[in-house]
């Protein structure tokens, strides 16, 4: 088999084809039909015959493995997803968006209760690796929207709902919620944590065996574990705020909403268009007071927002901010305001309140100092509150209190330089910290290429600042 895939990988598919055959058979009399090992070389020829496009035969392959895979290893298998999503995408091919669309929310929803079983139980350095490399199976879904799916409204909830959930995970701090439960001095809380992290643990190993090697005591463990999940709640509020935060939904943001205001939830993924594309593309999900469903607009991709953010070497920093932030209106199909806001102007009509949570390079903008097409600032339009994931609506006590002092900073100097940010940037990847863009990366974009050069004194500020 691997052989096989080695000569798929050459595009040699006629002797790719002789092989998978080849090696579904002999499977089939090692192991029989009903073996997760013959649902893989179905899968591969499935695969080889959707490369061929012949997708009624691809479809029937992967139907089947689904179906084995389903039995012998259970609906929750994390290899269904692949199938899962292959599936709709074949039915897509098909015309037919209605079959396709309950493939799509079924894959999201397997890999979802996966990734909240195994995620808890990484090292803070694993985490944001682990979720980059499951990236792709999610891009799926916003591809089919991107698409134009007439089933867009099923799919934009599952999306917003991906979302909400991945962010919640990357915002998720286990330490947080162990120190909280040690400084309470509830022994028996700290007992039951511990124990409830081991069980998850243990559950998404034994998710990836078969039913029959699976320990006998499977489902009393996961019910045992669900019951500790419940009593560790009533004792921590730390612990139970978090977990309720991987259960809120797009509803639950609409119902928190007054009127006038809207949450905007941007989102970054790669575009599948019958197959992988270099495009990384921006869209927004839009929730307005009473919604029962997000609203999707795609907006750009993310290599016209390099070329605005990318200086020229020949420019002086304070140039390539007026290029970005240009103190007329700028009409350009490629500046900010129309790339990135513009889209969603009709979904606004009645807004004064803007929460946003940003993605990938969004990070990077000022949304404060874009300028509208009536050369007004969107500060002056709307009071926007960024937030790291519009689910913060929905959570108690979501804003804090305004503070009662401020504190004013001057004559900070910019003055370091790429060769100094680059050696700082070299040290955090030795300690395991990532330097490189990621979707689920809120605070550390690169920005070795924007730093350096320093900033004129303003006549009068130090007085200023002094007077009460």
């Amino acid at each position: 088999m691997n052989l096989g895939s080695l000569y798929e990988q050459r595009g040699n598919y006629d002797s790719a084809l002789y092989l998978y055959k080849q090696a579904l058979t002999l499977t089939k009399k090692a192991v029989g039909e009903e073996h997760q090992y013959y649902a893989n070389c179905l899968t591969n020829l499935a695969s080889l015959y959707q490369i061929l496009r012949r997708y009624d035969s691809s479809l029937l392959l992967y139907r089947q493995a689904l179906s084995i895979n389903s039995k012998a290893m259970g609906e929750d298998f994390p290899d269904n997803v692949i199938l899962l999503n292959h599936l709709g995408l074949l039915s897509k091919t098909h015309g037919d968006d209605a079959a396709a669309t309950p493939f799509y929310i079924q894959a999201s929803r397997v890999q979802l209760k996966h990734l909240i079983l195994t995620y808890s139980t990484l090292s803070e350095g694993e985490k944001m690796s682990f979720l980059d490399r499951q990236n792709s199976t999610f891009s799926y879904l916003p591809s089919a929207l991107y698409e134009g799916s007439k089933t867009s409204e099923l799919l934009a909830q599952q999306l917003y709902q991906n979302e909400l959930t991945l962010k919640s995970m990357v915002m998720e701090d286990q330490k947080k919620v162990l120190n909280s439960i040690r400084q309470s001095g509830d022994s028996l809380a700290l007992c039951l944590y511990n124990q409830w992290q081991f069980n998850k643990a243990f559950l998404g190993k034994q998710l990836l065996l078969s039913i029959s090697q699976r320990v006998s005591y499977f489902d009393s463990l996961r019910e045992t574990t669900n019951s500790i999940e419940q009593e560790i709640s009533r004792r921590s509020s730390t612990f139970s705020n978090q977990h309720i935060s991987q259960n809120i939904t797009s509803a639950a943001i609409a119902q928190k909403l007054k009127r006038g205001e809207a949450a905007i939830e941007f989102i970054r993924f790669q575009l599948y268009n019958k197959k992988w594309t270099d495009s990384i593309v921006y869209a927004a999900m839009i929730v307005l007071p009473a919604d029962t469903v997000p609203h999707f607009i795609s907006l750009c991709e993310e290599k016209q927002l390099e070329r605005l953010l990318k200086p020229s070497s020949s420019t002086e920093p304070v140039y390539a901010i007026q290029k970005l932030y240009p103190v007329k209106t700028s009409l350009h199909a490629d500046s900010l305001y129309q790339l990135i806001w513009k889209p969603l102007e009709n979904y606004l009509q009645n807004v004064s309140i803007v929460y946003y949570a940003p993605a990938g390079l969004l990070h990077r903008i000022a949304f404060q100092a874009l300028k509208t097409n009536t050369a007004d600032l969107l500060i002056n339009k709307y009071t926007l509150n960024q937030v790291l994931s519009t689910r913060t609506i929905a959570m108690p006590s979501h804003f804090n209190q305004k503070p009662l002092t401020a504190g004013i900073w001057g004559n900070i100097r910019y003055e370091i330089g790429e060769d100094a940010v680059a050696n700082r940037s070299s040290k955090a990847t030795q300690r395991g910290v990532t330097t490189t863009i990621s979707s689920f990366d809120f605070y550390t974009s690169d920005t070795r290429k924007t730093r350096g050069g320093g900033m004129d004194f303003f006549t009068g500020n130090k007085k200023r600042s002094r007077q009460p």
